[in-house]
């Protein structure tokens, strides 16, 4: 909003250029941003010129549409009638890769269920608090409160699952990657545990934690900043083999060539050619980034992956490589997977389960199948009600309700149900007392909303 108004509108410009604009936006912000500047742009008469690669928001926002291929314009016209009756190849495959919420189609509907009596990952009643200091002085900084990013987050990972956790920024999905990852210093987790298999990461030492860490691999949300531009790939890729010394031979010389082979073999196994393993990363695109995070991620051969928006600067097609690429490896190497998300319709594609996050504290929990077709928690139905629909029809004719405020200061959560000061159905009793997750008619599928467990009971 303060690049909105900052660089786009205070010189009261005929033209406004918005490029990837929201991008790294959660699906209510953006559908706030997006009407915010709808409608200004109207009130103003000002023309907007809106770059991206997410259909859903073309069809939704655009009139007409350019679209480009390796630089040139591959087709252009009337939204409705590129997306109803697109002419050139490019545009069909685009349109054909998009990730849907139907949900039954998904590519997760292609392998074996995982397996339920097994778990990966637990992670249970983790609080996570970071320091707030006053004003600084030179030699005295005084704390002031603390910022509770995880108030008690609870979940389980089974094994060979793919588990979505979604939410709007700052709910705390990012730090509870950290949390089980194992790199969050040990004095920010208050409370709660993290047992990776049966071992408890959080009563480890450093040392031991150090040695388990190597069993969980992560992938950020962004490769050009998690990846160091002044290392060559094959570095970045064997960083993991070299911090815990993952080499058979004891000669410098031998290691070397181990490293070579060992790179060699997991450049492959993420379709990248190994003649590249030399380069620096400025001279690879934003998917093969990618591919190359995800493999020095294996490099420890983990049995966990925590991904963190791993799709989320990608255009439709390459989105779909690298999905497609995540399935293979989940099924060669029986990894259970963590995806944290802002896309919905990728998580229907991809996830057994879904839990639904929001100021520190998971809300909703369950199949995809249950929570997206029979969501129980106010915020679920609205989070699902704001994604963009790549059918330029049914996005203009819905009527949707769009998530009023912001999320309330981590500083300062509220009393009772920490969703009531933005829920449409808070009563009395919300604002005293703080719901628990609890069973909503299907078995696994969990809500923390009263307002849920009345219309649970009505329905029996």
């Amino acid at each position: 909003r303060a690049s909105i108004a900052m660089m786009g509108l205070v010189t009261k410009p005929v033209l406004l250029i918005a490029d990837e604009i929201t991008t790294a936006l959660d699906v209510t912000v953006q559908a706030q941003v997006l009407d915010l500047l709808a409608s200004i742009t109207k009130e103003n008469d000002i023309t907007l010129l809106f770059i991206t690669h997410d259909f859903g928001l073309i069809a939704e926002y655009a009139d007409r549409v350019v679209v480009l291929d390796r630089g040139s314009v591959v087709e252009q016209g009337i939204t409705e009638e590129i997306f109803s009756n697109p002419q050139s190849d490019y545009v069909r495959g685009v349109l054909r890769d998009l990730p849907r919420m139907d949900v039954g189609r998904g590519l997760h509907t292609q392998r074996a269920a995982p397996k339920a009596n097994e778990i990966a990952l637990t992670v249970q009643d983790v609080h996570v608090d970071f320091p707030v200091f006053g004003p600084r002085f030179i030699f005295l900084q005084k704390e002031i409160g603390s910022v509770k990013a995880i108030d008690g987050a609870s979940l389980t990972l089974n094994k060979g699952e793919i588990l979505g956790v979604v939410g709007e920024s700052g709910c705390g999905k990012t730090t509870l990657m950290r949390a089980a990852l194992g790199i969050l210093p040990s004095e920010a987790i208050r409370t709660g545990s993290i047992t990776l298999g049966t071992e408890e990461l959080t009563s480890l030492s450093e040392n031991e934690r150090r040695e388990m860490c190597k069993r969980v691999g992560g992938v950020a949300q962004s490769p050009t900043q998690s990846l160091n531009p002044r290392m060559r790939i094959r570095d970045i890729i064997a960083e993991g083999l070299d911090i815990h010394g993952l080499y058979r031979a004891t000669s410098s010389r031998g290691r070397d060539q181990e490293k070579t082979e060992r790179v060699k073999a997991l450049m492959k196994s993420v379709g990248l050619p190994a003649n590249r393993m030399f380069d620096f990363t400025g001279r690879f695109s934003g998917g093969e980034l990618q591919r190359v995070a995800i493999a020095r991620a294996l490099a420890t051969d983990p049995e966990v992956l925590i991904l963190d928006e791993p799709t989320s600067s990608l255009d439709a097609s390459r989105k779909r490589t690298i999905m497609e690429l995540l399935m293979r490896l989940r099924d060669e190497r029986d990894l259970s997977y963590i995806l944290i998300t802002h896309d919905l319709p990728t998580v229907a594609e991809m996830c057994d389960r879904v839990a639904v996050m929001y100021l520190g504290r998971i809300v909703e929990i369950g199949t995809v199948e249950e929570v997206f077709t029979n969501p129980r928690h106010p915020y679920t139905q609205v989070l699902l009600g704001a994604v963009p629909i790549p059918d330029p029809k049914q996005a203009r004719a819905r009527s949707r309700k769009l998530l009023g405020g912001e999320v309330p200061s981590a500083t300062n959560i509220p009393s009772g149900c920490r969703f009531r000061t933005r829920c449409p159905y808070k009563t009395e009793r919300c604002s005293s007392e703080d719901p628990e997750l609890t069973v909503q008619q299907e078995e696994g599928h969990l809500a923390a909303c009263y307002y849920a467990e009345e219309i649970a009971v009505k329905n029996s």
